[in-house]
């Protein structure tokens, strides 16, 4: 007989505040992430921005991720038509106070 046991992995936060251009915090956004990987991409987290900006994405397991933000009345970029994004990794502690500053580019 082999004994064994499933653990779960370990799984973070990731925590930040959207601002316009001009610093001011952006309400009302989508803040999604997902796999940075092809074969397990997707979105992982969603979280709406409340009215200072702020948003909390998890849990999340330690992976390589993209940050992609849409808001109402903001088309994604030309030519391509896909929404532009923002790299982000998480390894083994929570990630707080990121600042995104929107539109990305």
């Amino acid at each position: 007989d082999v004994d064994f046991a499933l653990q779960s992995p370990p799984t973070f936060k990731l925590t930040g505040t959207l601002v316009d251009a001009k610093d001011l915090p952006v309400a009302g956004a989508t803040v999604e992430i997902g796999g940075d990987w092809p074969l397990w991409g997707g979105t992982k987290a969603r979280a709406h921005t409340d009215i200072n900006g702020r948003f909390q994405l998890g849990p999340l397991i330690p992976e390589d991720y993209k940050i992609y933000v849409t808001a109402p009345g903001i088309k994604p970029s030309l030519p391509t038509m896909e929404t532009p994004s923002v790299k982000a990794t998480i390894v083994d502690a929570d990630v707080s106070d990121v600042v995104i500053r929107f539109p990305l580019r």
